[in-house]
């Protein structure tokens, strides 16, 4: 069983993050160097790791987590603020079979959460998946197969403001492949992801919400030749169609759209200590509605680990990408994002995790852009094989300019 505790009041987060640094001083810690690709984080722990229960030819893992976290804006609406407390309980089964030539994981998870005082906002979401991968001659295929039904949450630019959260419900179909030639390699992956959202209901009335259901196909091939153990080149193609089931949204939109990107980057793996891949390139979207103009420009990303000591591990990511929206005029929003996460390991079994990130979203076809700020401290108790406990606490802020009509972050 896990447990998870995170707290939204500062000051008692701070305490205890006293007491739990001071803490560690009292006891000797033996610092163990991670593997090679490994962090502080998912590095092997043998007598804490939790063990599975055998099944057949399956090994299950069951697990339970349970959190309490306050928050101070649950409508993320700035005109009307309202705080409440809520209680977030996730059991989750997972079951993982592992052959000579394949190996085969299947899970399912349900996450309830329960507001104190606005019980408009209670959820329950679920997700069941199967994951396969199995060699192929040389090379390895890999499959992934999902369901879920899900809620919006309130910070999202799309959320319509229904009296209660949005549902909608998701599928995800994925396909890979991957072999190398010498020194060349191949990474064909193809995706398609359902979305089916429900209609809500506002303060004005019912609101339809058909206009957003749509379906997302990726398609991705990606080249790369190993140079030399710290450097693989690689060039990478990628195909998006983006097909919304009615032709023009609510407002008298065509929002279905086709593009293409085309990177060249490398991975980088100094020792193992040092590894992660950055690449640039140039992104492009059409839209099927003449009144919206192609999306296009430069695009990045970058997704660095560098393990400075046997206890500390830090992450650096970047990305510009292209997102949808429903927002009325808005063609799609280009989103830019840089991302730092620190963890340290105080104890063998005790992790205390920051993390912090600045994204801009501009929408392209509208006047308005928005600058987001994140950021998160967290303490993880691994308490046993089957406990853990997390103690954090998270910031969360949008400034929009122009400012949003209705006050809504």
């Amino acid at each position: 069983m896990k447990g998870a505790l995170v707290m939204g009041q500062p000051q008692n987060f701070l305490k205890a993050l006293t007491l739990i640094f001071f803490s560690s001083f009292l006891t000797v810690v033996s610092a163990q160097e991670p593997g090679r690709g490994e962090t502080v984080t998912d590095r092997p722990r043998p007598e804490i790791d939790a063990r599975g229960i055998r099944l057949g030819a399956f090994e299950t893992f069951p697990a339970i987590s349970i959190g309490l976290m306050q928050d101070d804006n649950i409508f993320a609406n700035n005109d009307f603020k309202v705080d409440d407390w809520i209680t977030v309980v996730r059991p989750e089964i997972t079951l993982v079979g592992d052959w000579s030539r394949a190996e085969l994981e299947l899970g399912a998870e349900l996450e309830a959460g329960r507001y104190d005082d606005v019980d408009t906002e209670d959820y329950e979401d679920w997700r069941i998946w199967g994951d396969l991968g199995m060699e192929l001659g040389r090379g390895r295929l890999s499959g992934e197969l999902q369901y879920a039904d899900l809620h919006e949450d309130r910070a999202a630019v799309d959320d319509r403001r229904g009296i209660k959260p949005t549902e909608y419900s998701t599928g995800l179909l994925s396909l890979g492949y991957r072999n190398t030639y010498g020194r060349l390699s191949l990474r064909a992956d193809a995706r398609q992801r359902r979305y089916d959202f429900d209609d809500t209901v506002t303060l004005d009335g019912p609101e339809n919400n058909d206009d957003r259901d749509r379906i997302r196909s990726d398609l991705q091939v990606r080249m790369g030749y190993n140079w030399t153990p710290n450097l693989q080149p690689f060039i990478r193609i990628g195909l998006t169609d983006v097909d919304y089931d009615q032709k023009f949204d609510n407002d008298g939109f065509e929002r279905s759209s086709t593009g293409y990107d085309i990177v060249g980057g490398t991975e980088i793996d100094l020792a193992g200590q040092t590894f992660g891949e950055v690449f640039v390139g140039y992104i492009n979207r059409d839209y099927d509605d003449p009144r919206y103009l192609a999306i296009n420009g430069p695009v990045f990303g970058a997704e660095l680990t560098w393990n400075i000591s046997g206890l500390t591990t830090m992450q650096f990511a970047a990305s510009r990408l292209i997102k949808g929206t429903t927002i009325i005029g808005a063609a799609g929003i280009t989103d830019t994002t840089v991302g730092l996460e620190i963890d340290h390991e105080l104890l063998r079994n005790l992790i205390l995790s920051f993390d912090i990130s600045l994204s801009n979203d501009d929408f392209e076809g509208i006047d308005r852009s928005d600058d987001i700020f994140r950021t998160q401290l967290e303490g993880i108790y691994m308490m046993n094989r089957y406990l853990q406990f997390r103690l954090g606490f998270s910031i969360y802020n949008r400034d929009t300019s122009p400012q949003n009509p209705g006050g809504r972050y």
